[in-house]
């Protein structure tokens, strides 16, 4: 057996018999399991089964805020800031110091959407016409538009979240004439846009900004209340649509992107080549 430490990872190899199977196991070092939720000025973090908000970390980001956030598989949190003044800017975060390194322009405009899918490939979406869904290289901040026109009833996309069996969902927001807010299917590759629910229990003037899973496949939400400067975290039940309150507020947080991430565990590499190995001689 060897083991290798690295700042965030140990890799443990494992070899039986003469190199017939090979066994990698990847131990990062994550942040504590639950939602986390950014605003201008702090990292939020909720418990995974709902409950109270907490500020876990502050950062002075000056005149942009994150509103679309997401974690690679890793257990990186990635961000993108909605800056007024230039083209939005994507950063990493660590969510127990509050710690930011931005990694650079994305050339996106008015980015809430981040979705990054379980081999590390990330999207992001732009509320605002041409409403396009792009790719995101999350070493480089560079961008490639995938589709344009990714919109539902002419109002664009706010939060994104892959759903446990690998669809990428949406959520398009309350606005006049709208009566709820609106969970949409998103095609990765056409960026063809699908209905999937209304979200109903919100009040006026809350906003419905960000979406995620937890580890047992419930859907929740960021519920922001702009006037106020609040965000609740809501459950929103599948079958129903309907929204309730399992998070309450954390005052003048400014709050919109919405990030999971799972009790830290383990990744299980098994060597393909290995196993069709030790198959080929469990049969001679």
């Amino acid at each position: 057996m060897r083991q290798t430490t690295t700042p965030n990872h140990r890799l443990v190899v494992i070899v039986v018999g003469a190199g017939a199977l090979a066994m990698s196991l990847i131990v990062n070092a994550s942040p504590s399991p639950g939602f986390y939720s950014l605003g201008r000025d702090s990292v939020i973090r909720y418990p995974s089964a709902g409950g109270d908000g907490s500020v876990v970390a502050s950062f002075d980001i000056s005149d942009w805020g994150y509103y679309a956030a997401a974690f690679d598989p890793e257990g990186q949190l990635y961000a993108i800031g909605d800056n007024s003044f230039s083209r939005d800017k994507l950063a990493r975060i660590d969510v127990t110091t509050g710690a930011w390194s931005e990694i650079g322009n994305t050339g996106i405009d008015t980015t809430w959407g981040l979705a990054i899918d379980p081999s590390g490939s990330a999207l992001a979406i732009e509320a605002v016409a041409p409403f396009s869904l792009y790719s995101v290289d999350l070493q480089t901040a560079a961008s490639t538009v995938v589709a344009t026109g990714v919109q539902w009833n002419d109002i664009g996309v706010l939060g994104m979240t892959y759903t446990p069996e690998g669809q990428l969902w949406g959520v398009v927001d309350q606005t006049w004439p709208q009566t709820s807010p609106t969970i949409v299917e998103i095609d990765p590759v056409s960026g063809a846009v699908s209905f999937v629910s209304d979200v109903t229990g919100l009040s006026f003037g809350e906003d419905l900004v960000g979406i995620a899973f937890n580890e047992n496949g419930e859907l929740f939400g960021s519920v922001s209340a702009s006037s106020f400067g609040t965000v609740d975290l809501v459950r929103i039940d599948l079958n129903t649509g309907a929204a309730t309150v399992v998070g309450q507020p954390v005052p003048q947080a400014d709050a919109r992107a919405l990030a999971f991430i799972p009790e830290p565990g383990t990744c299980i590499l098994l060597s393909l080549a290995g196993l069709f190995l030790a198959g080929r001689r469990s049969r001679t």
